[in-house]
């Protein structure tokens, strides 16, 4: 594993910096890949006879890290760890969280230029067919202590979410433990059926992750698949309205479709519609309170979305935009929304 940022003698150097007086936070992603981070993290922590205080799921959004800063501080935090989390949604609370708090954090999404000196932050690439998935960086630091036939299922699960299977070596992984696994049906295979099964779980309890996060350290599938359908239903029911109604731009061979779903299945949508016709670029827009939120995917890797969406908020109040290349998302106010559609036709 090769890393753009950071050493891994760094991150052992900071474990081993945490005591048993030292009350310690695992911050991640609300997603597949932060769930395992977290869980490997855990198993990491316990091979050190040490336990986590306290875990908190984050949606990338402004200000993500910055109305995290009290809670923490009242909590009696003294060291972090992030996982599957990067600095960009909110550089200035993420600079916060550096000078009050010791951290840690591991990551795979792009770098940028204003902490490309932090000793404490370790990433690999970004891209899907050259890089790895957040947890798989946390397993490959706990390799010694994480069980693997315990949790193969897990990571590979975690590989196939975040598209990092598209990478040789990646999918070659998987197939040493699931040797009918091929890309062209990768959710066919049994690590596939399980993303499905945990991604819709998370899907329809947004907002109360620890109940998954609980049952996934388990291993309690069954439990997951209770919601399975229902979930299914919705993200079924949406496909069939975006092939109905999207706006299409033929100059980009952009679509472009506005949802109101039961639930906040708009990444997996965009993923599902994307993976259709790699040259398609997708976006999907979703209401959430006064705000918008963008799921925009391309699986040719012809255009970068993460650049391609910043340029839509530009000049936009309270927004945000983030990702990488080939998958990435934006929110900001619905008041906007039509000028963010303006920005990325021009």
């Amino acid at each position: 594993m090769k890393f753009v940022m950071g050493k891994k003698i760094y991150f052992f150097d900071f474990l081993n910096s945490i005591t048993q007086e030292n009350k310690t936070a695992i911050l991640t992603h609300n997603d597949i890949d932060g769930i395992a981070s977290a869980i490997f993290i855990e198993e990491i922590l316990s091979s050190k006879n040490l336990k986590k205080s306290f875990i908190d799921f984050l949606v990338y959004k402004k200000d993500m890290y910055s109305e995290k800063i009290q809670m923490l501080k009242d909590k009696g935090i003294t060291r972090i760890i992030l996982t599957d989390l990067n600095e960009n949604s909110d550089l200035e609370g993420f600079k916060r969280l550096n000078n009050e708090f010791e951290i840690f954090m591991i990551d795979h999404h792009p770098i940028m230029e204003e902490v490309k000196d932090y000793k404490n932050i370790l990433k690999t690439k970004s891209e899907s067919k050259e890089g790895e998935c957040a947890s798989q960086i946390v397993y490959e630091l706990g390799k010694d202590v994480i069980d693997e036939e315990k949790y193969k299922w897990l990571i590979c699960s975690a590989i196939i979410a975040d598209y990092v299977y598209q990478k040789k070596e990646n999918l070659e992984f998987i197939q040493k433990f699931y040797p009918k696994t091929i890309e062209e049906k990768i959710m066919e295979s049994v690590p596939g059926k399980i993303t499905i099964t945990i991604g819709n779980a998370i899907i329809y309890f947004q907002g109360k992750l620890h109940e998954v996060y609980d049952l996934v350290k388990k291993g309690n599938l069954e439990e997951l698949k209770k919601y399975e359908n229902i979930i299914e239903g919705e993200i079924q029911k949406t496909i069939k309205e975006f092939h109905q109604n999207a706006e299409y731009y033929p100059d980009k061979n952009l679509y472009f479709y506005f949802s109101e779903p039961k639930f906040n299945i708009g990444s997996i949508v965009s993923s599902i519609l994307s993976n259709e016709d790699e040259n398609k670029i997708i976006i999907l827009s979703t209401p959430k309170d006064d705000m918008i939120k963008i799921s925009a995917r391309n699986q040719s890797g012809k255009i970068d979305l993460n650049k391609f969406l910043k340029k839509g908020i530009q000049g936009l109040e309270n927004a945000v935009a983030g990702g990488h290349a080939k998958a990435s998302g934006a929110s900001f106010m619905k008041k906007d929304l039509d000028t963010f559609k303006k920005n990325i036709l021009k």
